[in-house]
């Protein structure tokens, strides 16, 4: 269950960045930018909640860096697979050493 509560809280938390990006590519003030921003407060809202639970089962210094790094990840690989944003080497280098670190904090 506590990792199904991790998962959880990067999923809203990544869906709120998201949510975020497509906010900003909208004109301001325009509904499709309301409905982007409303999204992306209710998903960190939802997102804050569910990581104060994870914070019940997780030492802090293995669900900060976990949720940062995953975030972090999934966040780089939406941009570049849907959003068509460049990556280079030195960032995918870095993505697979974020990907080894979360495995790392998780085996204890």
């Amino acid at each position: 269950m506590k990792y199904l509560l991790l998962i959880f809280s990067v999923c809203l938390s990544s869906t709120a960045q998201i949510f975020l990006k497509y906010a900003s590519l909208a004109q301001i003030r325009t509904n499709e930018w309301f409905m982007h921003i409303g999204l992306s407060v209710a998903s960190y809202g939802l997102a804050f909640v569910v990581y104060s639970f994870v914070l019940r089962s997780w030492p802090i210094n293995v669900a900060s860096p976990v949720t940062t790094i995953a975030l972090t990840v999934i966040v780089f690989s939406f941009g570049v697979l849907f959003l068509h944003e460049q990556a280079n080497w030195k960032q995918l280098l870095g993505i697979g050493f974020g990907l080894l670190s979360i495995l790392f904090l998780l085996s204890r």
